[in-house]
């Protein structure tokens, strides 16, 4: 074997080393190597001078590569190989001389640069082959090279096994697109490097991953190297070995779920790799529209620099290219209805690469800056809209384009006014909500509309009032239109009493009816017309009379009484004769009605800050907010709950007034009204206080009621009721060590897994919090021991026993650190001496059980300053008062580490404690196991490609639709093949916990599922998304209101109570 002989190697070659370094060497200017000059009286020799020639220069010149690249392959072909007999001898020495350099495990170019060399070398007899020639059988030289290196792989030293992976990989690099090899020097490398990708050390298993590369078949979905390298990219620890498997698996169906499942990998160079092979394996009209969206949603959002710089520079680009070049195209491609939010971002990072003429080319104008209403769709208008924001953005140097797409606001009324008309004369549903759509990106421009134009600004409050009085107009275009008009008008009063308007409009608009005549009226009316007639007759003859008689004055009056008789005459002729029009004011009770007048109210209000309770509103609320509260329509009274709730902001009289009504909806309407309502009771909290509600007489409380909402079956209720509670404490409206305790419950509670939105809150809530004050942290502090207390006690068969308790420790300790504080307190002590103290003393209390070893564990991980000598010397006779009563070794190993960093600090201080670090071993991977019959084999195979097989770029022939029909596997990038087996849920103890001492409730079970979920054994670490965090907000004692738990401090807290999930499966015991 090599080892042996590896060692013979080194010592001959230092002491060669160091007599042939002692010459100088050549000057920089000179070649180091000629080939005239390479006339040795051996072939071991010139082997000898050439491979000495790469070796010991380890910083290569510029001028001398190029040489040494011209010859290479020649000069030893010709000069040495053709003049040997004997070709086993030649082997050997070849083969001492690439002995030395399989032992440097060091990375060095001049090892590199001798490899290339040799590979070269050896691949060329090969190469020289006819390319129509059909010959299993290899050159001797060249197949009797792979024997040596694929004998020697499995050796014990790790470099050797490293080169020899290394210098097979440089050996395949060599062959072209379509060379093939033996079937059986195939088989052999195929085995030796899928051994190789099991091996322990990291480096060794990415060169075999490297070397398996031109080994996969793409085509073939039981292809074995394709699964092993499948099973290193989901579970390898190591991030390299799994981006060198993104660099080198070949891209089909089966394996784009797997790099998908990469795109939210721990480590950012893996994530980047990821991106780079689908920006240029996968085609992007092979993407589901949902994998598209989630794949920008990922990268756009990512917290890396180098992976949102690649998604910017190349993902986006490319795709938008795959799309004929079209951005309409890739908009419309990506559903901007529904993920208008990506295709904003995608917008704005695209727009960034193009001059202002070309963001203004792709809009097509008309004379009044307007697009033309048969080219207005959905991808048109968001482009639109998002380059206006863009070239405002810019500043004065994009003022000139902005002006060519900017319309004036009375023609942008009218253009708005005429599509919305025209849109809802259409039935088809679809093209009515994208004409809202539309419609709301359009109207998002009005904030870039210059308000010095009164009269535009009139005209376009106008056609806005016009197109709310519309009845075909709904409630969501109801909203938007009514949040344009809060912009462009600014004046507080007029916007309300143009609101308000159009509310009475709405609910009592004009109508026309016919009403019958009576018989006596009718009557009467023909009478009056028979005796104007009888006149006229008689004032004609009374005219010619005159005229005959020359009296001429008498004519003219007679004229003018005839002209006043006719007049009266036709009038009477129009009337009805058997029913009449009549104009009057009808009230409208429909819901379509109300749920518009609501949603107009709702937008006045929110829109509207520092708002009073004016008697306009309150006859609205008398009118028109209470009546829709009784009603049986759930949309209307939701709507109704939350107009109710916007006003009760502007009044805290109205909202004692009306805080019965809203306790009894959270607590016994439907869903969505409960939402609603939860969300107005913490708005209320945050607002006026939680004191301000506390009626004593009634015996309503409402921190009881809020804190019931953490019990609440369902997940968006639970949600919002964590959220509430986050807001209160960091607006220090409520402090509570149980709330928290129960908060962090619901993070680590493993029923909470899939409700990201509460997760990701509360990642946010906990870090922003503690760094506040160390009030907080106090608080924290207090809810360390009962959160430890409630996990330790729950029984086998509750959720809360899967829960990893080093985890919510660690978590615990990480927040109340002193570093994380924005502004540190002038203490004598930290939250971590007070910490160890009762950690000790709760130890002592049950020396030897397992929660005693949690706060052991716990008092290693703590960052004390030990700086009052006081609490250092209490702390120091707890530790030797828990040496004596504590008996396992486990416990007293523990205790005595813990002493011995108490004792450095009872002397005077003289060094700085050192950080411990833990030494992590790397994951030892069993290998994959082929036991599969092997069919007879070819004489030869070809290799694959050195770029990356890939089978999703050729998209010829088929649009979006066919393609996604044709392929047969679509997944979504959230989980894998074995991240499919879905686990049951069990529903923990619901139990009512009390904020309040002065009210108690009782606590009620629900029985637990008994089987327990099994854990999941990989490795692989997924990036969660987090949420922005929030800018801090300075504190007040006085705005503070306490809230006093109903348990003690040393009691358990009662665990929350994550609702049931509706998927269900069997679940493993442990």
């Amino acid at each position: 074997m090599l080892s042996s002989h590896s060692l013979e190697l080194k010592e001959n070659l230092s002491s060669k080393r160091k007599s042939e370094c002692s010459t100088p060497p050549p000057p920089s200017k000179q070649p180091r190597i000629e080939i005239a000059n390479i006339e040795a009286t051996t072939d071991k020799e010139q082997l000898d001078t050439i491979f000495n020639s790469y070796l010991y220069w380890k910083d290569p010149l510029p001028d001398i590569s190029s040489e040494l690249n011209g010859i290479e392959c020649p000069m030893l072909s010709e000069k040495v190989y053709d003049q040997i007999d004997d070709l086993d001898t030649f082997f050997q020495d070849f083969v001492d001389c690439l002995k030395c350099l399989l032992i440097h495990g060091e990375r060095q170019t001049a090892v590199n640069l001798c490899l290339d060399f040799s590979a070269k070398f050896a691949t060329s007899f090969e190469l020289e082959k006819e390319p129509d020639e059909d010959d299993a059988e290899c050159h001797p030289f060249y197949e009797k090279l792979f024997n040596f290196i694929l004998s020697n792989h499995n050796v014990r030293s790790q470099a050797v096994r490293f080169r020899v992976c290394q210098f097979i990989n440089r050996m395949l690099e060599e062959f072209n697109e379509s060379a093939c090899i033996s079937a059986d020097l195939f088989d052999k490398i195929y085995d030796a490097m899928l051994e190789r990708i099991q091996d322990r050390i990291a480096a060794v298993r990415v060169q075999a991953v490297v070397a398996l590369q031109r080994l996969q078949d793409p085509t073939n979905k039981e292809c074995p190297v394709i699964k092993a390298l499948v099973f290193h990219l989901e579970r390898d620890p190591h991030p390299e070995v799994r981006r060198a498997v993104l660099k080198a698996l070949g891209c089909n169906y089966f394996t784009l779920e797997f790099v998908l499942v990469r795109l939210r990998d721990v480590k950012d160079l893996v994530r980047r790799q990821a991106y780079i092979f689908i920006s240029e394996r996968v085609h992007v009209r092979t993407l589901s529209i949902a994998n598209r969206v989630t794949i920008l949603n990922l990268g756009l959002n990512d917290k890396s620099t180098a992976v949102t710089t690649m998604v910017q520079s190349k993902l986006i680009p490319a795709w938008i290219n795959a799309m004929e070049g079209s951005i309409f195209n890739f908009l419309r491609g990506i559903d901007v209805e529904g993920c208008s939010d990506i295709a904003v971002q995608v917008l704005q990072v695209w727009l960034k690469t193009l001059n202002y003429k070309e963001v203004t080319a792709h809009l097509s104008m008309d004379g009044e800056n307007l697009v033309t209403i048969d080219t207005l769709k959905p991808e048109v208008a968001l482009y639109w809209c998002t380059a206006v924001g863009f070239l405002h953005s810019e500043g004065v140097h994009a003022a000139d384009a902005l002006e060519t797409i900017m319309p004036e606001m009375t023609a942008f009324g009218k253009y708005v006014k005429d599509f919305v008309i025209a849109k809802l004369s259409e039935t088809d549903e679809m093209e009515v909500l994208s004409m809202e759509f539309t419609v709301g990106k359009l109207l998002e421009m009005a904030q870039y509309f210059d308000l010095a134009d009164e009269a535009g600004r009139l005209n376009l409050r106008r056609d806005f009032c016009e197109l709310l009085q519309n009845e075909k107009t709904s409630p969501s275009l109801t909203r938007t239109m009514v949040k344009c008009i809060s912009l462009i008008e600014p004046n507080l009063d007029v916007r309300i009493t143009k609101l308000l308007e159009v509310i009475s409009e709405l609910r009592e608009p004009l109508t026309q009816a016919e009403v019958l005549i009576p018989e006596a009226e009718q009557r009467k009316n023909k009478l009056e017309i028979a005796q104007c007639r009888v006149q006229l007759n008689e004032l004609k003859e009374e005219l010619e009379h005159a005229v005959e008689k020359q009296n001429f004055v008498g004519a003219q009056e007679i004229k003018q009484i005839i002209v006043v008789l006719e007049t009266k005459l036709n009038e009477l002729c129009s009337r009805p004769t058997t029913h009449d029009v009549e104009i009057f004011r009808e009230e409208r009770d429909d819901p379509l009605t109300l749920l518009k007048c609501l949603s107009i109210v709702c937008e006045l209000l929110k829109n509207s800050p520092m708002l009073k309770l004016t008697k306009e509103l309150d006859q609205l609320l008398t009118s028109l907010i209470l009546p829709c509260v009784e009603r049986i329509d759930p949309a209307v009274r939701n709507a109704a709950f939350e107009a109710l709730g916007c006003l009760c902001t502007c009044d805290l009289e109205l909202a004692k007034q009306r805080l019965l009504l809203f306790v009894q909806a959270v607590q016994m309407d439907h869903q969505l009204l409960q939402i609603t309502t939860a969300k107005v009771l913490f708005d209320l909290v945050q607002l006026f206080g939680l004191a301000s509600f506390e009626d004593q007489e009634s015996g309503t409380s409402l921190a009881s009621v809020l804190t019931d909402l953490l019990d609440n079956e369902d997940v968006d209720v639970q949600t919002i009721a964590v959220e509430g509670f986050a807001k209160l404490l960091i607006a220090s409206r409520i402090e509570s060590s149980m709330i928290l305790s129960r908060l962090v419950i619901f993070l680590f509670h493993p029923l909470t897994e899939e409700n990201v939105r509460l997760r990701q809150v509360l990642h946010v809530f906990f870090p922003f919090f503690a760094s506040l004050d160390i009030a907080n942290q106090q608080q924290l502090e207090a809810a360390f021991l009962p959160t430890i207390k409630t996990i330790q006690k729950a029984p086998y068969t509750s959720p809360l026993a899967e829960m990893d308790i080093t985890m919510v420790v660690k978590f615990f300790v990480d927040l109340t650190q002193e570093n994380l504080l924005v502004s540190k307190p002038e203490v004598d002590h930290t939250i971590h001496d007070q910490l160890a103290i009762k950690l000790c003393t709760e130890s002592l209390r049950f020396p030897d059980s397992n929660e005693s070893k949690v706060y052991l564990k716990a008092l290693l991980q703590l960052n004390m300053s030990f700086s009052n000598p006081s609490n250092t010397r209490d702390l120091h006779t707890l530790v030797q008062k828990m040496l004596r009563k504590m008996k396992e070794k486990s416990s007293i190993r523990l205790v005595e580490q813990f002493e011995s960093i108490v004792k450095k600090h009872l002397a005077p201080p003289t060094e700085g404690l050192a950080d411990s670090t833990a030494n992590g071993s790397e994951m030892e991977i069993e290998p994959v196991v082929t036991s599969s019959s092997r069919p007879s084999k070819p004489r030869t195979r070809m290799l694959g490609s050195k770029q990356g097989t890939t089978l999703l770029m050729d998209t010829t022939g088929g649009s979006d639709a066919e393609i996604s029909q044709c392929s047969d596997v679509f997944f979504s990038p959230e989980k894998t093949s074995t991240q499919k087996e879905k686990t049951c849920k069990k529903s923990p103890e619901v139990v009512v916990e009390q904020m309040d001492s002065s009210s108690t409730t009782s606590s009620e079970k629900i029985g637990p599922s008994r089987t327990r979920r099994q854990v999941n054994p990989r490795n692989t670490v997924v990036e969660n998304l987090t949420l922005g965090e929030s800018p801090p907000r300075r504190r007040t004692r006085s705005m503070r209101s306490t809230v006093v738990s109903s348990v003690d401090e040393d009691e358990d807290v009662i665990p929350p109570t994550p609702p049931r999930s509706k998927a269900k499966s069997t679940r493993k015991r442990r």
